[in-house]
């Protein structure tokens, strides 16, 4: 069902309790599955996208039992079972189904994913070209990816400039693999602090994966390794969520953080030296580590003197083309914007006013939100606004508590 949402132009006023971290909630919850023992995870936010994970590692065998924020998760070391025909719904996640292929090939037998027309849409001939030059079948048309064979271990070879997932999704599955093994990146890597925020993960439950840079960017994972649980881990506050109220702040906003404390794992939180720029003046910002932040520094950039972002063609991979898509939406407000030939450089003007026409989330909650904060300062109706659910669902109730009105 689609909802509409009216959002009344003022000035955002209160404090708020910013919800736990996505990225690291992924990564704590894959961890905590396929290392033996009761890790209680806390500060799990809410949305689809961590369901679709919880739900997927439960399929695999993972005891996790969720309740106000809380995972307690009883982890399991992969048993091989060949006869194994197996199905994981990954919704609408990227990330969970990522993250999960490999891991899946780690219990043998048959996985089928499926998940929306878009996901399935997505780039994955990384892990495509990957598995089956290490023997494992691989099969994928519009209703799924179904794999079957058992990631042993070995030399991998993997592309790094689509997603830096591809490469998390490997380093998470290959300590528990039977033999030692070599990830080699093949091209460039984007989003590099999502990379590095899994190791630090990994480096919390006692695993052991080694960069170098002889001969590229090169990992050593050893194989068979055992892990630690972890009696409690508290995940941080979600730093792609904090920029909402930061850019509300930006837009002459008071709001306060009760656990703001910055992450600096995590890559969005550049958000507090790029909103500074966007207020003095029409900068040009690099966007290759920071892509979910791209269609709020657009917006933000329409309110404001404008912006140019670059290094932006793989917006057009996410859950919506998203510079496709904002761009629409930001010329109904009489903003214009110029995309490059492949997306790799996007300019906005200033001066958005008023929507002549509803805006369109295009089942995008980065979409959602960041129109919703444009809204905030030009008023108008927002389509689709339900889907902030995939990460954020209280996200208009919390907008609601801070002064704006919205219906």
């Amino acid at each position: 069902m689609t909802a509409d949402l009216t959002i009344f132009p003022g000035y955002a006023r209160g404090t708020v309790c910013v919800p736990g971290s996505k990225s690291a909630a992924h990564r704590a919850l894959i961890c905590a599955a396929l290392t033996p023992g009761l890790t209680t995870i806390e500060n799990v936010p809410d949305g689809d996208d961590v369901a679709a994970t919880i739900d997927g590692l439960r399929i695999l065998g993972a005891r996790i039992i969720c309740t106000q924020g809380r995972a307690a998760v009883t982890g399991v070391t992969p048993q091989f079972n060949p006869a194994a025909n197996r199905v994981i719904d990954c919704r609408e996640s990227g990330t969970t189904l990522r993250f999960l292929l490999p891991v899946a090939l780690l219990f043998g037998g048959k996985t089928f994913f499926r998940g929306s027309a878009r996901l399935l849409s997505r780039p994955m001939d990384a892990y495509c070209r990957l598995f089956r030059s290490l023997g494992i079948l691989w099969r994928a048309d519009e209703t799924g990816i179904m794999v079957c064979g058992t990631l042993m271990g070995g030399e991998c070879c993997v592309s790094g400039d689509v997603s830096s997932q591809f490469l998390s999704g490997l380093l998470l599955a290959l300590p528990h693999a039977p033999k030692d093994s070599t990830i080699l990146l093949t091209s460039p890597l984007q989003s590099a602090p999502y990379a590095a925020m899994t190791e630090a993960m990994l480096a919390t439950f006692g695993y052991t994966v080694g960069a170098t840079k002889q001969f590229g960017r090169r990992y050593a994972v050893p194989g068979g390794q055992k892990g630690r649980y972890q009696r409690r881990l508290e995940l941080p506050a979600d730093e792609s969520s904090a920029a909402y109220f930061g850019a509300l702040n930006a837009l002459c906003g008071s709001v306060t953080f009760e656990n703001g404390a910055r992450d600096a794992l995590q890559a969005d939180s550049v958000w507090r030296e790029l909103f500074p720029q966007l207020a003095s003046g029409a900068p040009k910002l690099c966007v290759a580590d920071c892509p979910d932040l791209a269609p709020l520094l657009m917006a933000l950039g329409a309110l404001q003197h404008g912006v140019t972002l670059t290094d932006a063609g793989r917006l057009q991979y996410k859950e919506s083309d998203r510079g496709g898509v904002m761009a629409h939406e930001l010329r109904k407000c009489g903003v214009r914007v110029d995309i490059s030939q492949g997306g790799d450089t996007i300019t906005v003007s200033g001066g958005a006013k008023a929507p002549v026409l509803p805006l369109d989330a295009h089942n995008d909650h980065r979409i959602a939100m960041s129109l919703g904060v444009l809204l905030t300062r030009t008023g108008g109706t927002l389509q689709g606004a339900e889907c902030v659910a995939k990460s954020y669902p209280a996200f208009w109730d919390v907008l609601r508590t801070l002064g704006i009105k919205a219906e």
